[in-house]
Order: C-alpha cells, then sequence, then structure tokens
C-alpha cells in the first residue's frame, strides 16, 4: 500500500506501509502507540540497530519483568558478556559469571564480570532454599543509547502532533543525530519514578515555538530531550537542577572528566 504523507527520517513522499512502534515492541510498547503511515520501510528496517541499543540497556528489566519479544518470543538476556538469561517452563533462568576466568553458559562464553564488560560488584546470597544474585549494570555509556532516545522523541511527537510537524526543517538537526550520530545532542535522566511505568506524555514547545521538550518514562526512569540543537532549554533545566541541588538526575551521554 503507497502512503502520500512523507517519511519521517527521509523525507519520502511515495513508500509502503510500515508499522513502527514508537517505543520498541520488544520494550513492552502499548499496542497503539504505533506510527501507521510515516516511517518508510527501510528507514524502519535500517533503523534496527539503533532499537537494539536501547533494548540492550532495558535488556535484563525485561527479562526480570517477563515482557515478550517480537512475535511473542520469551524474554532472554543476550547482549551482555557476562550474563545469560532464558526462558523455561520452570521459569526465568539467569547464569552471571562472577570469576576471574571464561565460563559456559548453555552453549555460550560469558566471560568475567567487570566494568569493561558493563556487570560489576556480583554477589550471591543464601538463605535456606531461597538464593540471591545481586551485580550492577552500566547504564548509557552506549555511544548510541542517546539517539534511541532522540528516535523516540522524534517519534512521540509525530505520535502526538502529527507528522507534518515533525517533517519541518526546523528537526532537521535532531533527525540527522539520530540517522548517523551528526551533532551534539543530550538527554537528562531521572530515576527517582517506579521502575513499573511507561508514560509517553504530549511534548511541549517554548518561546517562539522553536524549542520542544520530550520527556517521556521507560519503566519509571525519566528522560527529556531538547529538539533544539541548541539546546539552549535543556541547558536552562540543567542549571536550575544545579542551582536546587537536585539529585537523582544525570546528563547523558556520560562523559569523562
Amino acid at each position: 500500500m503507497k502512503m502520500s504523507s512523507s517519511c519521517i527520517w527521509c523525507g519520502s513522499q511515495s513508500f509502503s506501509k510500515s508499522i513502527e512502534h514508537v517505543l520498541p515492541d520488544a520494550l513492552g510498547c502499548p499496542p497503539s502507540f504505533v506510527l501507521t503511515d510515516c516511517v518508510c520501510r527501510p528507514c524502519n528496517n535500517g533503523l534496527a540497530g539503533i532499537d537494539q541499543a536501547l533494548l540492550k540497556q532495558f535488556e535484563i528489566m525485561t527479562f526480570v519483568k517477563g515482557v515478550r519479544r517480537k512475535k511473542g518470543r520469551p524474554p532472554s538476556v543476550e547482549a551482555w558478556p557476562s550474563l545469560r538469561g532464558r526462558s523455561t517452563s520452570g521459569g526465568p533462568e539467569l547464569f552471571v559469571n562472577a570469576g576471574r576466568g571464561e565460563m559456559d553458559a548453555w552453549g555460550k562464553t560469558l566471560r568475567p564480570s567487570r566494568a569493561s564488560n558493563g556487570i560489576t560488584e556480583t554477589a550471591f546470597e543464601r538463605n535456606g532454599e531461597h538464593a540471591t544474585i545481586k551485580f550492577t549494570q552500566t547504564f548509557g555509556n552506549d555511544p548510541k543509547f542517546v539517539r534511541a532516545l532522540y528516535k523516540v522523541a522524534i517519534s512521540s511527537l509525530a505520535f502526538h502532533s502529527g507528522s507534518e510537524l515533525v517533517c519541518n526543517p526546523l528537526f532537521d538537526a535532531a533527525r540527522q543525530f539520530v540517522l548517523n550520530g551528526s551533532g551534539r545532542f543530550e538527554v537528562l535522566m531521572f530515576t527517582r519514578g517506579e521502575p513499573t511505568v511507561h508514560e509517553f506524555p504530549p511534548p511541549r514547545s517554548y518561546g517562539d515555538g522553536a524549542c520542544w521538550l520530550v520527556s517521556f518514562k521507560i519503566f519509571g526512569i525519566e528522560f527529556v530531550a531538547d529538539l533544539d540543537e541548541r539546546q539552549q532549554a535543556l541547558g536552562k533545566l540543567t542549571s536550575a537542577l544545579v542551582m536546587q541541588a537536585n539529585r537523582g538526575w544525570t546528563k547523558l551521554p556520560l562523559r569523562n572528566g
């Protein structure tokens, strides 16, 4: 089926229908939270790698919560070098390599838990018939992660305000950041919510309408993206947080020094 609207990513005006989930389906995207007529199939498929960067950061959480993957596949943990998780008839099983050398888990070689592999501070506690595994996951340091968040932000704006607005050249810089990583865009992240909720309220414009802040929650973690390449609104919000000595937030991408 040919569509007459423009693709919000490449600008094509004639393309085959492709359903695009605003939040990747594997993260539990609400069934109605999709774009039906403004993303061409090549762009939908071409941006799958960006979606994977988002999925990796939340993969452990989706596994623990039992969120099924595309086509109803059971959740698993496969993206982390030190972890392996699978769903069985008896429930979820998770293998963590807390040792010093490599180990095998269901046919996959697991590397030791360390910062370079994204998993640290592993610990095992046993209390009678119950056991607890604890570890710390590095979060937000994937170079594609912020691009994936901006993909969600732009798609959310298209869902709430229409693709015609998103196709405005005003958003070209943010669009190119998603497509090829050009430019410098940042995200504020807040970790003060309950780790269960997805929320995607309508984005808001500021000033002369040239500044758009998009706020949303994925599993209770709130992200705020500034679709203006000047990043002025995000800068003002950051300054206010610093002045008020607010805690529980950080800026992505993480930078050294």
